[in-house]
């Protein structure tokens, strides 16, 4: 039997009336027959039953003022150890000399004001580290940029503030060393289908923080495009683009004069989302 995604397994914790009952089965069946599933799954409770003592101060912010934040500041949350080992370490009793620390947790940061924590994951088996920013304030097709300090190091996430990369390419000492971790959020959001990209012309937008419709003007040149935004408001002066195509890595950009410049082949002839930050 295949086993649950990460985001299933997450959604049976949190929230299980939204998979199918085939799905809940399945899920249901996996967690009961694999152990490092189940504790995966237990891990998942703990996480969010901390993650509900910070939301709600979050919500309320949210509900009062009617938009979300662009940045946010987190602080590391101190690990609990037992016995002087991390608070959360998986160890699926299988045979073999990798079965134990299977998956790690790294770091975690938090908001206490933005009702935001950032859970850093050492998966073994993979090879792999995973960062998910979990946040109200992100919705499933956000794109946020990840920023930490010390070493200084900036990671453009996946949809739903979530990805997952090589151990290699970022070592878990270094993540270790972060001291402080900011999120950027969206200001201005468009899509652009294959046509829209191979002629000048306007995209229609919209910015989760502000009321009424933005445009993001696009102008072909011979060998890259010119996108150029509306800006939001006075404190929030564009400065960042991700374009991104469904099924590959996320690209960012700088801005200047108001305007991102993108080769040709990462933006005509593909369906592309935009995401601008400030």
């Amino acid at each position: 039997m295949k086993k649950p995604s990460d985001k299933q397994l997450e959604t049976f914790v949190i929230n299980p009336s939204e998979l199918s009952d085939e799905e809940f089965d399945r899920v249901k069946h996996a967690i009961q027959h694999d152990e490092e599933l189940r504790l995966i799954a237990d891990w998942l409770r703990r996480f969010y039953h901390t993650l509900d003592k910070y939301v709600e101060g979050a919500r309320q912010l949210f509900n009062e003022k009617k938009q979300r934040p662009s940045v946010m500041d987190l602080e590391p949350l101190q690990s609990t150890k037992k016995n002087g080992r991390r608070g959360f370490v998986l160890a699926a009793q299988t045979s073999g000399a990798d079965s134990f620390n299977t998956i790690e947790q790294i770091r975690t940061f938090a908001s206490k004001k933005y009702g935001t924590l950032i859970r850093v994951l050492n998966l073994k088996s993979r090879n792999t580290t995973k960062i998910d920013v979990i946040s109200d304030f992100i919705t499933d097709d956000d794109i946020v940029i990840l920023m930490a300090s010390g070493p200084d190091i900036s990671l453009v996430t996946e949809p739903g503030g979530k990805m997952e990369i090589s151990s290699e390419e970022i070592s878990h000492e270094d993540i270790k060393k972060w001291s402080s971790c900011r999120v950027k959020l969206p200001v201005l959001k468009s899509k652009a289908d294959r046509a829209s990209t191979e002629r000048n012309g306007y995209l229609l937008a919209k910015s989760p923080s502000s009321a009424g419709i933005k445009s993001i003007e696009i102008i072909q040149k011979e060998n890259h495009i010119e996108i150029c935004p509306d800006q939001t408001e006075e404190n929030k002066i564009l400065n960042q683009l991700v374009v991104f195509e469904t099924g590959k890595v996320p690209s960012l950009w700088e801005l200047k004069n108001g305007r991102a410049i993108v080769p040709k082949t990462k933006f005509q002839n593909k369906d592309v989302s935009l995401f601008f930050y400030s």
